[in-house]
């Protein structure tokens, strides 16, 4: 009873403590978290793409038709190792105006999730803006990974 007790307390804290699990005779980490470094390729306001999405991209072949159809001027594409890494897009969708942007602050990997934290702005009504269509975007490379992705936004108004 004792170590039950002890188990459950220990379960109900949380915060990363690892447990020794009784029954199966093997140990977990409890709220472990851990921070994903990741390179950014390009972040930008203007687009081809006008629709809000996610893209994860894990092949070569669909990394180049996302770029020939972003950067059509350019064609050096940055070279990705796709046996190691993939691809993370973020598209903003189609604004009305300027002032508005995201941006991928942070990866982390949390039990059988990656979860990327992104911050998303709008201007605030005060704001004088140039009235020309926008499609804010942000590209970056991460390690590959066959778990679960979520996207976590934190939306935020920029005051002028």
């Amino acid at each position: 009873k004792l170590i039950m007790s002890v188990v459950i307390v220990l379960l109900l804290l949380g915060g990363g403590y690892k447990i020794f699990d009784v029954w199966s005779n093997s140990s977990f980490n409890v709220g472990e978290t851990k921070d994903i470094e990741f390179q950014e390729i390009n972040k930008g306001e203007y687009s081809p793409i006008i629709e809000r999405k996610e893209l994860l991209i894990d092949d070569s072949d669909k990394w180049s038709m996302l770029w020939a159809r972003m950067f059509p001027s350019t064609p050096n594409i940055p070279n990705v190792d796709f046996n190691v890494s993939e691809i993370v897009v973020i598209f903003q969708g189609e604004k009305g105006s300027g002032g508005y942007s995201l941006e991928i602050k942070k990866i982390s990997s949390e039990n059988n999730k990656i979860k990327i934290f992104i911050d998303e702005y709008e201007p605030s009504e005060e704001c004088m803006t140039i009235q020309v269509l926008t499609q804010p975007y942000h590209i970056i490379e991460m390690p590959k990974t066959d778990k679960g992705v979520e996207f976590v936004y934190n939306k935020q108004v920029r005051e002028c």
